[in-house]
C-alpha cells in the first residue's frame, strides 16, 4: 500500500524549473541532461544528474526543488523527505515544499514528525500528539483541497477545453481521489492528443494498476519499455504490476534484469526478495535482503526487505524481530504494521499484534484488511467459552459420547487461565455402561515470545465410585528460528491416551476394558519439529513413554515429513512412521461372562502412512479441508485407509462453529503376537465457540 500511496497521494502536482539560469554553466548543463533523461523515463540516471547539479551549484534552489519533487513522484519517499528538507533550507517559507516533506514523512511511517509539520501548515483543531484524530483531520483537509481543485479544474476546462496542463492535472487529481473511471476516461483523451508523451503514459500505466486493471497496465509498461529499452526503473514498476497480479515468475525475470542494470538499487533488491520468498525460494530471498547496504536513504527499503523476505518465507519468528526493529524507526508505516500483526498472531505474540493493530487503526481506520486482523486478534485475545460434542464408535461395538465446555481468559500479558468440564458415556455390547464427569483447571504462562509453560490439574468422577486425579505440565520452546521443542508430562486414565475431543481414530485404547480396569498412566514425551525451505518442508518426531499403574511400560515413537505443494488452495503431502510397543501383556478385564483386554498391547507394532491434505479458505468466514491417508502395517501385511473432513465457519464476530468427521478402516489388524480381523472406526465432532 505504501508504494501506491507514495506515488499517487500527492499534495501538490507541479514540475519546478530553476528560477533562474545558473551562472555555473556546467551545473546547468548537468541539470538539463537530467531533465532530458527524466522526460525519457530514465529515472535512476536523471536522479544522479540532479544530485550532481546540486553539488556543482549548491545555491540554486530550483535544482533542489525539482529534485525533491522528482523523488516524490517516482516513489523514493525517504530520500524525498530529506530532499524537501534540503530545499526548504533555501526557501523556508515555501508551503508547497513543506507539504511535500510532511507527506513523505507520513508515507515512511514517521507520522509524529509529519503531523507536527502539518500543524504549522493546515488549520488543524486536533493536537498532533493525538495521532488518530490529527491524522484523520489531515486526510479530510487534503481530500477537501483535492475536491476543490477538481471543481476548479473542471470550471477552467469548461471555459478552455484545450488547456492541456489543466486536463492532465485533473487526470492526476481524480486518480488521487480514487475516481479511476473518470480519470482514465480523461487519460484516454489526453493520449489521443499526445500519443508519444512518455511521461504521461507512465502516469497512465500507474493509474491502470491502481484501478486493478493490471493486464492493461502491464501492456502499457511493455509499450514504454519498447520506447525506452534496458530501463531498470520501468522494469521495476512492471515487476510490481506483475507480482500484484500473481505473475511471480515473470516479475522475477524483470527484476533480475533490472538488478543487472542497477545492482545497488535497494528498491529493486527489496522487490526481488519479496518475489523470491513468495516463489518459495526463501534462502535466496533472505540472502538478497541481507545484502542491501545500510547506507544513504536505504533504511526503509532495507528494513522492509529483511522483514518481508522472512515473513513470506515462513520464518515468522525472525520476521517479528525484523518488523520490531523497523517499527522503532518507522513506527506508523502501514506495511510494517500489517506484517507485524500477522506474524505476531501466528507466532503466539498477541500483545505485539495488539500494539501493531492499535497503531495501524490510528492511521488507517478504514483499511479493509484491518477488520480481518482485528477479528483474528480478538479471537486470539478475547475470553471465550467453547462447547463440544463428540461421537465415536468402532467395529468392536465400543461407543463413546463426549460433551463438554471449556473456558479461557487472559490475565495480564503473560498468563491465561483455563478451565474445562466434560461428561463422557462409555458403552460396549456385553458390558455395563459407564458415565464419567471430568473437571480441570489450568494455566498457560508465556514469559517471553518463544517460551511457553503449561500446567493443569483435575479429576475424573466415575459413577462406579472412584475419582482418580489427573494433571499435566509442559514447556514449549521456539528459541531458535525454524525449531520447536516441547517436553511434557501427563497423568491420565488410559482411556484418555488421546484427549477428550482429540482425534479418537488414532487412540488405540478404545474398549470397555480401558474404562473398567481403573488403570492410569504417567506419560512422558518429547516432541521436536524443524521447518525448512521457507516453512514448506517440515520434519517432526515424538517419543513417549507410559508408566502404567499395573506395572506395564509403554513406548511409542513417531516421525514425519511433510511438504506444502501449494498455498491456495493449501495442498500438503507427507509421510508418517508410527511405532508402539508394550513390555508386558495387558491384564484381562472381566464382567460376568465377558472378558476383554484392559488395553491394546501389541509388540513392535509399526505403521507407515502416506497422506494428502487439502484445505481452502473460501472466505474470511468459511474454511474447509479434507485429508486422505493410506497406511501399510508390515506385521500383518495389512492396509488401512482414513478419510478426514472438516468445516469451520464464523457466525458473526462473536461466534464460530466447527464440524469434523473422520473414518478409518484396516483390513487386517494386529494383536499382541498375531494377526487379527479387520478393524474400523468413525468419529464426528461438532463445536461452537463464543468470544466475549
Amino acid at each position: 500500500m505504501s508504494r501506491i500511496m507514495t506515488s499517487c497521494m500527492i499534495v501538490v502536482c507541479c514540475v519546478v524549473l530553476p528560477v533562474a539560469v545558473s551562472a555555473d554553466e556546467k551545473a546547468y548543463a548537468v541539470f538539463r541532461e537530467g531533465m532530458n533523461l527524466e522526460s525519457g523515463l530514465r529515472i535512476y540516471e536523471a536522479r544522479d544528474r540532479f544530485r550532481d547539479a546540486i553539488i556543482l551549484d549548491a545555491s540554486n534552489a530550483g535544482y533542489r526543488e525539482h529534485y525533491a519533487w522528482s523523488l516524490h513522484f517516482n516513489g523514493f519517499p525517504e530520500e524525498a523527505a530529506a530532499a524537501f528538507s534540503d530545499a526548504l533550507s533555501l526557501k523556508p517559507a515555501d508551503t508547497d515544499l513543506a507539504k511535500g516533506k510532511a507527506w513523505n514523512l507520513g508515507v515512511t511511517g514517521r507520522l509524529r514528525e509529519s503531523l507536527a509539520l502539518y500543524n504549522k501548515l493546515l488549520p488543524l483543531t486536533s493536537s498532533p500528539d493525538n495521532i488518530a484524530s490529527a491524522s484523520a483531520e489531515v486526510k479530510r483537509l487534503l481530500a477537501a483541497a483535492d475536491d476543490a481543485k477538481i471543481a476548479l479544474l473542471k470550471e477552467r476546462l469548461a471555459a478552455s477545453p484545450g488547456d492541456r496542463e489543466s486536463s492532465r492535472e485533473l487526470f492526476r487529481t481524480l486518480a488521487y481521489r480514487g475516481q479511476f473511471a473518470e480519470s482514465l476516461a480523461r487519460g484516454d483523451s489526453i493520449l489521443e492528443g499526445a500519443p508519444h508523451d512518455l511521461a504521461f503514459r507512465l502516469e497512465y500505466a500507474r493509474v491502470l494498476s491502481w484501478s486493478g486493471q493490471r493486464e492493461k497496465s502491464a501492456d502499457s509498461y511493455n509499450y514504454l519499455m519498447q520506447q525506452s529499452p534496458d530501463n531498470p526503473f520501468l522494469m521495476l514498476e512492471l515487476a510490481h504490476v506483475l507480482a500484484d497480479g500473481g505473475r511471480l515468475s515473470e516479475s522475477l525475470r524483470q527484476l533480475e534484469r533490472a538488478q543487472e542494470l542497477m545492482p545497488k538499487s535497494a528498491r529493486i533488491a527489496r522487490a526481488m526478495a519479496e518475489v523470491l520468498a513468495r516463489l518459495g525460494r526463501g534462502d535466496e530471498a533472505v540472502a538478497t535482503s541481507d545484502a542491501i547496504e545500510n547506507a544513504g536513504y536505504n533504511g526503509l527499503e532495507r528494513a522492509l526487505a529483511r522483514a518481508r523476505s522472512r515473513h513470506f518465507s515462513g520464518l515468522l519468528e525472525e520476521a517479528v524481530q525484523e518488523y520490531s526493529a523497523a517499527l522503532a524507526l518507522y513506527p506508523y508505516h502501514p506495511e510494517l504494521l500489517q506484517g507485524m500483526t500477522e506474524c505476531a498472531l501466528y507466532t503466539g505474540a498477541p500483545d505485539m499484534a495488539e500494539d501493531a493493530v492499535g497503531a495501524w487503526k490510528a492511521i488507517s481506520p478504514d483499511d479493509p484488511r484491518l477488520a480481518e486482523f482485528e477479528y483474528s486478534m480478538r479471537k486470539a485475545l478475547a475470553p471465550r467459552i467453547a462447547g463440544r460434542f463428540q461421537y465415536y464408535e468402532n467395529s468392536s461395538r465400543f461407543k463413546r459420547f463426549n460433551t463438554g465446555l471449556s473456558a479461557e481468559s487472559r490475565v495480564g500479558g503473560d498468563f491465561s487461565l483455563l478451565a474445562d468440564a466434560s461428561q463422557s458415556h462409555f458403552k460396549q455390547s456385553g458390558f455395563r455402561s459407564v458415565d464419567r464427569e471430568a473437571l480441570a483447571v489450568g494455566v498457560r504462562y508465556t514469559p517471553v515470545q518463544k517460551l511457553e509453560f503449561t500446567g493443569r490439574i483435575g479429576g475424573n468422577l466415575y459413577d462406579r465410585g472412584d475419582d482418580p486425579v489427573t494433571g499435566a505440565a509442559g514447556v514449549t520452546s521456539r528459541l531458535y528460528p525454524g525449531w520447536q521443542l516441547a517436553v511434557a508430562w501427563e497423568r491420565m486414565d488410559i482411556v484418555d491416551t488421546e484427549p477428550v475431543f482429540g482425534n479418537a481414530i488414532y487412540n488405540h485404547v478404545v474398549t470397555m476394558g480401558a474404562v473398567g480396569s481403573r488403570i492410569n498412566s504417567n506419560e512422558y514425551s518429547i516432541y521436536l519439529q524443524r521447518d525448512l525451505l521457507a516453512g514448506r518442508l517440515a520434519l517432526s518426531g515424538k517419543a513417549a513413554v507410559g508408566d502404567y499403574s499395573d506395572g506395564n511400560l509403554k513406548q511409542s515413537r513417531y516421525a514425519g515429513i511433510s511438504y506444502r505443494l501449494y498455498d491456495v488452495p493449501r495442498l500438503t503431502i507427507g509421510y508418517n512412521y508410527f511405532f508402539l510397543d508394550y513390555r508386558d501383556a495387558a491384564p484381562a478385564y472381566t464382567e460376568g461372562t465377558r472378558s476383554t483386554s484392559a488395553y491394546y498391547d501389541p509388540l513392535n507394532f509399526e505403521v507407515h502412512t502416506l497422506f494428502l491434505d487439502l484445505s481452502h479458505r473460501f472466505s474470511k468466514e468459511l474454511r474447509a479441508g479434507i485429508e486422505q491417508r493410506v497406511s501399510f502395517i508390515p506385521k500383518s501385511d495389512g492396509i488401512a485407509y482414513a478419510l478426514f473432513g472438516s468445516l469451520e465457519a464464523d457466525l458473526g464476530r462473536s461466534v464460530s462453529a466447527m464440524l469434523t468427521y473422520r473414518f478409518f478402516h484396516q483390513d487386517k489388524g494386529v494383536d499382541r503376537s498375531a494377526t487379527s480381523g479387520h478393524f474400523s472406526a468413525q468419529e464426528a465432532l461438532a463445536g461452537i465457540t463464543v468470544y466475549f
